[in-house]
């Protein structure tokens, strides 16, 4: 059984992930025993969309940089709502050959998250249907933990 104290937050630069960060603050701030972790997850480079000379590795640099500060401002935005920084872990990963909402399964499941957060995003119904949704993927293949769904 995966520890409900675990907590798996997907972020990126959307208000969405904002919203889900502030709502998970006021409940992670008052429960001292949890831990947060903060995951950024980025896609591949495909090839015909790198800019003109740049290489793979600078498109994993960039993104990594801008993925650097996406975490430092959840976690500081936790901090804030008295989540001690010991207890807020980061990490980032490129979707190589995967959804993200397979990435976020993997690792839920590699740390042990018994609780996943993330934001609901606004879309069109169209937009959903063309590109699918990572909360739809998240509620059909996830299994044993529970998800918070913040709009």
């Amino acid at each position: 059984m995966n520890d409900w104290g675990k907590i798996l937050v997907a972020i990126d630069e959307t208000p969405a992930s904002e919203r889900a960060l502030r709502y998970l603050g006021k409940f992670a701030g008052r429960i001292g025993s949890s831990e947060v972790c903060l995951l950024h997850i980025y896609p591949e480079p495909e090839q015909g969309l790198l800019k003109d000379g740049q290489s793979a590795a600078d498109y994993q640099k960039g993104k990594r940089s801008i993925a650097r500060k996406i975490l430092q401002k959840g976690a500081t935005l936790l901090e804030g709502c008295s989540v001690s920084p010991e207890k807020i872990s980061r990490e980032c990963r490129m979707a190589s050959g995967k959804t993200i909402s397979q990435i976020i399964l993997q690792v839920q499941e590699e740390g042990g998250f018994g609780t996943v957060v993330v934001g609901k995003r606004k879309v069109s119904r169209s937009d959903d249907f063309l590109f699918g949704s990572i909360l739809k993927s998240l509620v059909h293949q996830g299994e044993s933990f529970t998800l918070w769904v913040v709009s």
